[in-house]
């Protein structure tokens, strides 16, 4: 069997996002990353009407997407709301479902959000872990968000994975670096472009053995 879908979790400033579009671009799939959970947060708050006008600006895969997800997700959780505000809960469980909706499509890359556990199980799910020493961490957080010093830019960086340890712990009672979880943990030290040819790697020869 062929993987049709892999998930790649990452410590903040591992490069997770980075690695994963490269092979996202590189098999010709589909990137399930923060634009697309914009859109489904922003179809939340907004009338049916304007969150059809979003379907218009996507392409055929994820206007697929976003319909089963407003179908079969949006109008549940709405309906279990009672009207309470939406929040972090109805975030989470609309993300589950465009996730698992992402999975049964497939041909996807899709980035963190419990992916790794939402999808447990599924023989043509590959599984990613990306980290990466704090201090080169740092470096790239310093580069890319307003950080005063590398101290600081270290400090964000273990913060927000320990609201990702958090978020784990919360939804899905796991622990976000339990090795058993994946099916790979890379060390991107080695760069993105050794990274993501190792994932390829990996999951063309595990889909080998698969298929033996």
């Amino acid at each position: 069997m062929s993987y049709r879908v892999l998930t790649i979790t990452a410590q903040y400033g591992a490069g997770g996002a980075e690695i994963a579009s490269r092979i996202a671009a590189e098999l010709g799939w589909n990137l399930l990353d923060r634009q697309l959970i914009d859109r489904i947060a922003a179809l939340a708050h907004v009338p049916r009407e304007l969150a059809a006008s979003y379907d218009q600006q996507v392409d055929p895969w994820f206007r697929r997407l976003l319909r089963s997800v407003w179908r079969g997700g949006f109008e549940a959780v709405a309906a279990t709301s009672s009207g309470a505000p939406f929040d972090c809960d109805h975030m989470a469980e609309l993300t589950r479902i465009a996730i698992r909706e992402s999975a049964t499509i497939g041909n996807c890359v899709i980035v963190g959000r419990g992916g790794q556990c939402i999808l447990r199980g599924r023989s043509d799910a590959f599984h990613v872990f990306i980290h990466a020493p704090l201090p080169q961490r740092a470096l790239r957080v310093l580069s890319e968000v307003e950080s005063r010093n590398e101290a600081e830019a270290a400090a964000l960086a273990d913060r927000i994975d320990q609201e990702r340890v958090a978020f784990m712990r919360r939804y899905f009672n796991q622990d976000w670096y339990d090795p058993r979880l994946y099916d790979l943990m890379l060390n991107s030290r080695l760069g993105e472009e050794s990274a993501s040819a190792v994932v390829l790697c990996a999951m063309k020869l595990a889909g080998k053995r698969q298929s033996a």
